[in-house]
């Protein structure tokens, strides 16, 4: 039964590549010459290969906070009564 089964798989997969019709389209010119327009009229182009961008990351200041972090098992900030890890921490 199992011999039989592989026989049919093998037959009915040698049928569908003996159907199968390979087509060779190729790059379509107008779509190629559409991708590259996409990419030589970006305005930010020149500045990424400058590196005046990464210069602007580098430059990034970090975030401080205000006032102290509240820790999970304190009483919450909002007055509930809660503890902020069952109130707003959630």
């Amino acid at each position: 039964m199992f011999e039989a089964l592989n026989d049919r798989i093998d037959s009915e997969t040698l049928l569908y590549l003996y159907k199968l019709d390979v087509r060779e389209d190729g790059i379509q010119l107008e779509d190629y010459e559409r991708e590259q327009e996409m990419y030589m009229f970006h305005d930010e182009v020149g500045a990424f290969e400058n590196g005046e961008v990464e210069a602007a990351v580098k430059t990034a200041t970090p975030v401080r906070r205000d006032s102290p972090k509240i820790g999970r098992n304190q009483p919450c900030p909002c007055g509930s009564g809660k503890k902020y890890k069952h109130c707003c921490g959630r």
